[in-house]
């Protein structure tokens, strides 16, 4: 009799963890609670890790949002000569043409992409999730897979689109076709400038020739995008600060001096503000000194049909402010 005791309490710890911790490996979009909410909320617990590498664990509502049935198709944009070059191991035909990424557990190619991943609703799940944004602004969404918190999003407008975007916690593709196909999903892979516009297409040549880009994403914060450095962040806010960490990031590099690009991204819009225009000008005066006679400044053309998220793939429309050709020597001289 004692041992019978025993094994049912066994059985009724066993059964409390199970229903604490829910067996959802695949794709889903649940509401996410508060403790005070989970106190009179059926819930579950999942784990979830913040894009700073913090371990937690996240309270969601039993009711399932979307499921694996309301999605259409999930994308990832891949430069189109990488694209041509996987070898067919790595892929088959999707039924909209495009290609379908397999993970591999050797990954021979070592491909990157932006790491953001693409999903569309069918009709069904659109209607559902305009709902629900609609219903529940300024709360946080859970996408779960794999058993846990994928991506934890705060609702700051309805979504009717049907589409929205995640961020990846990896930039390796096989490992994103890894994370998709924990889902119960499937990755496709798709040209990322076949829907660019000539000065778009412009824009990312340059890129691609350039000896170092600089991008911003806030007045006082920019890295190097080529060659790839560190964060710079004047946590103070003095722009003085900001522009030595500037000239030190130049003093530091020691490559080709023909082409610099100074790009702003997502935060960055010249038009609002004399502040930034001074100091994209004090940014290119950095650049007159450090040697570089061809400086092109451009800026990330926003897209806001995803909802709450801002779209910024891995090539979003760029729109070319200032193209310039300049003889250093002449300029350097005069001073």
């Amino acid at each position: 009799m004692k041992a019978i005791k025993i094994l049912f309490s066994i059985f009724l710890v066993l059964f409390a963890i199970s229903n604490c911790f829910a067996d959802s490996p695949n794709f889903q979009m649940r509401l996410v609670l508060d403790e005070k909410e989970a106190q009179t909320v059926p819930h579950d617990i999942f784990p979830y890790t913040s894009p700073k590498g913090q371990k937690t664990e996240i309270y969601v509502a039993k009711d399932i949002i979307l499921a694996v049935e309301d999605v259409q198709d999930v994308l990832i944009e891949l430069q189109e000569d990488l694209l041509k070059k996987l070898p067919q191991e790595y892929w088959t035909i999707g039924s909209d043409g495009y290609k379908v990424l397999h993970y591999t557990q050797e990954d021979r190619l070592n491909l990157t992409a932006e790491p953001r991943i693409d999903f569309t609703l069918t009709e069904a799940g659109k209607k559902k999730l305009a709902d629900f944004t609609k219903n529940n602004l300024q709360k946080f969404a859970a996408v779960i897979g794999d058993n846990r918190v994928l991506a934890k999003v705060k609702i700051t407008a309805p979504i009717s689109s049907g589409k929205f975007q995640i961020f990846s916690p990896t930039d390796k593709v096989n490992e994103m076709a890894k994370l998709v196909e924990s889902m119960g999903l499937k990755l496709e892979v798709k040209p990322c400038k076949e829907h660019l516009d000539a000065e778009s297409l412009k824009a990312y040549k340059q890129i691609e020739e350039a000896d170092v880009v600089l991008c911003f994403e806030d007045w006082n914060r920019f890295f190097m995008v080529k060659p790839n450095m560190p964060l710079v962040t004047d946590k103070n806010g003095h722009v003085q600060s900001f522009l030595k960490d500037v000239e030190q990031a130049l003093i530091n590099y020691k490559g080709n001096k023909n082409l610099a690009i100074i790009t702003m991204d997502r935060k960055w819009d010249l038009d609002t503000s004399e502040k930034k225009k001074e100091i994209i000008a004090s940014i290119k005066a950095l650049l007159l000194k450090s040697g570089f006679n061809h400086i092109v400044v451009q800026q990330l053309i926003r897209d806001n049909s995803h909802g709450p998220i801002i779209k910024y793939g891995a090539y979003p429309p760029r729109k070319i402010l200032e193209d310039s050709v300049i003889n250093t020597d002449s300029i350097l001289n005069r001073k």
